[in-house]
Order: structure tokens, then sequence, then C-alpha cells
């Protein structure tokens, strides 16, 4: 699964990967284009894997949402 995040800008675009950072996919964050970005939330196994819970997915998420980006859900 994966989330593009929407609604980008040259005044918020350094706090992308800060957000990001709250669940551990600072490193994760890949650029679509000027005002969109993907990150890979990998599997459920692979987050397992990595120490990555679902609460730290959704307060990312959470402070995406508060910072006024728009997000859509892929799989």
């Amino acid at each position: 699964m994966f989330i593009i995040i929407a609604g980008v800008n040259v005044l918020n675009s350094d706090s992308i990967r800060d957000i990001a950072g709250i669940a551990g996919y600072a490193g994760s964050v890949e650029v679509l284009d000027e005002i969109t970005r993907k990150i890979d939330l990998l599997s459920d196994d692979e987050r397992k894997r990595a120490g990555v819970n679902d609460a730290d997915i959704m307060k990312m998420i959470d402070a995406f949402l508060n910072e006024g980006f728009e997000i859509s859900f892929h799989k």
C-alpha cells in the first residue's frame, strides 16, 4: 500500500519528510512532481519487521491532514 500526498508547495515541502519521520518513513518519500509526493507504506509483514505500528502511521496521516495536505490511499 502507498499514499499519495498532494498540495505540496514551496512553503510546505520541507515538512513532508519531517512528518513522514513520525512513522519512520522520512527516507521513503518519493517526489512524483512539484506538488505530489508518494510514500510506500510496505506490507503488514514488512512494517512489523521494521517496527512500524499502525498508531504511528495514523499519527503521520493526521499530521499531514492537519498541515492541509490532501492524501489518497492506493494498493
